[in-house]
């Protein structure tokens, strides 16, 4: 029987907190229970093995399972809908008039309910008020969740907290009643890609960028470099927006809170 030994729960825990900011180190449990599978199948004999044959896999596809099999997904439609309400009362109406696109980063996206919902959000706003084209970019570091996103179909338990309206106008049923597909519409106006937050990001300047509920599993060390990487990406006058329980003990010189841990670049 295969069991973890307390230098490769060690070297678990190093392996995601050094590359990922990813705090593990109460996590053996998950740890050994997620992991058995993937070493038993690839007839290794120890958690070792997997880890010396991930640094020498060129491909990373032990790498991307690692992650896949150790990060946290959580997730769901409409979560703290006060994000969106202050996003439609006091971000969206004092966006600059000339404003031509709006460039929308959505990190740790997990499988895309986050960025339907704020999309699904946009577009009803844009039924009453002038709003430029969208474009937004999920991004996270697990393969899995972001193919589950590129598909954009989920059950339909998932329904119950998306408004009806919402649901008739962007959503579309199989046949079967047993899950629904977000609109093509609302497909074309999001791209998602792997990204690790602790990696610096492309050029692109964005006018919102939405990372909740990342950091919570963060060390001290991973939240400050992950806060810098994201501030590097934001557009002035640009709003950054973190989960409730992601308030900055230290906020930036040039951003300003605003409330809901949404925070604004001057």
């Amino acid at each position: 029987m295969i069991q973890m030994t307390d230098k490769e729960f060690e070297n678990f825990c190093r392996v995601m907190q050094d590359n990922y900011g990813i705090d593990l180190k109460k996590k053996r449990v998950l740890i050994e229970y997620r992991m058995i599978a993937e070493v038993k199948k690839r007839g290794m004999h120890s958690f070792q093995e997997f880890l010396d044959a991930m640094v020498k896999d060129k491909s990373k596809e032990l790498q991307y399972t690692m992650i896949n099999q150790l990060t946290t997904n959580y997730t769901y439609f409409c979560r703290e809908m006060a994000h969106y309400h202050y996003i439609e009362t006091d971000v969206l109406p004092n966006l600059d008039k000339d404003l031509n696109e709006l460039r929308i980063l959505v990190a740790g996206c997990s499988s895309g309910q986050e960025c339907y919902t704020l999309l699904m959000m946009l577009e009803e706003y844009r039924l009453l008020h002038v709003l430029p084209s969208i474009a937004m970019v999920g991004c996270d570091i697990n393969n899995a969740v972001l193919q589950e996103a590129r598909n954009a179909t989920y059950p339909i338990r998932a329904l119950k907290e998306i408004p009806e309206s919402w649901q008739k106008r962007y959503l579309h049923m199989d046949e079967n009643n047993e899950n629904f597909t977000i609109s093509p519409k609302l497909q074309a106006q999001v791209s998602f890609q792997f990204h690790n937050v602790l990696e610096p990001f492309h050029t692109v300047k964005y006018q919102m960028i939405m990372c909740r509920n990342v950091m919570i599993y963060f060390d001290e060390a991973a939240r400050r470099q992950t806060v810098r990487n994201l501030c590097k990406n934001l557009a002035v006058h640009g709003y950054l927006v973190l989960g409730h329980a992601e308030v900055l003990m230290e906020i930036p010189q040039d951003m300003e809170y605003c409330g809901h841990s949404i925070y604004r670049k001057v």
